[in-house]
């Protein structure tokens, strides 16, 4: 079933985070040099999201939620996936298209509303993102997430959380470097996607690991990093304790 037609305010909301990730792929560099530091450290994690999204992905139907010329599309169809990539952001597009014709892959970009696609019930196997859900409203997009699988597909996003009061202050302090609509996922966020969807799991990333980010050199320690992230998951068996970290891979399955 299709969502409803979008309202005045979602047209205003759509297009302020359209207008954003235009200019943000158009003066990408800029903003990752601010915070590259964090996402370093977080590498581990997102290669564990990278990893499942991999997984048995030859000759699947792959819907790739935000693009760019960095973004998981080109693995997916690299590792044989037929891949359809969709992003707000015009520049975000045509950026994979140029990135995708020098690879020589064949990849479909099209600009598109996450909220409400023009593909068919049940489209894709797989339906993937990273830093995409808290852009979007959960109300819309979950009912899209579950139209657009198949009956034994799968949904696969790596998001930030919303609770973590240093993290919040961070971000602020740092308001140019995201959107005026985005929405860090809360836990009852969480439990909203836990009752759509008959398989929901949920791994975090990043409490005390955090403090890597402000250790200079001595974060690119693997010694470091692994004593600390040994330490973050025995933290996380403590489930209030969950809602602090900074990120959360989800997995999702009809």
């Amino acid at each position: 079933m299709r969502n409803l037609e979008s309202t005045a305010p979602d047209l205003e909301r759509l297009e302020r985070e359209r207008e954003f990730h235009n200019h943000r792929y158009a003066d990408d560099a800029l903003r990752r040099n601010r915070v590259g530091r964090f996402y370093e450290i977080a590498e581990p994690f997102y290669a564990r999201y990278k990893e499942r999204i991999l997984r048995d992905v030859n000759g699947a139907k792959v819907l790739a939620y935000g693009v760019g010329p960095g973004g998981d599309a080109f693995e997916l169809a690299q590792r044989g996936a037929l891949v359809t990539g969709i992003d707000i952001s015009e520049t975000a597009v045509a950026l994979a298209q140029e990135a995708a014709r020098r690879m020589g892959l064949s990849i479909d970009f099209q600009v598109m509303n996450a909220e409400e696609t023009r593909f068919a019930d049940q489209s894709f196997d797989v339906v993937c993102g990273s830093g995409i859900l808290h852009h979007l409203d959960l109300r819309k997009a979950i009912p899209e997430i579950r139209r657009l699988l198949r009956r034994d597909g799968c949904a696969v996003f790596v998001e930030p959380m919303g609770h973590n009061l240093l993290i919040n202050l961070f971000r602020r302090r740092t308001p140019a470097l995201r959107s005026a609509d985005e929405h860090p996922l809360l836990v009852t966020d969480l439990q909203h996607l836990n009752s759509c969807f008959r398989h929901c799991r949920t791994d975090y990333f990043g409490l005390s690991n955090l403090g890597l980010a402000v250790a200079g050199p001595l974060r690119r320690s693997m010694a470091l990093r692994r004593l600390l992230g040994a330490a973050d998951r025995f933290l996380f068996t403590v489930p209030w304790l969950r809602r602090q970290a900074w990120l959360v891979l989800i997995e999702l399955a009809q």
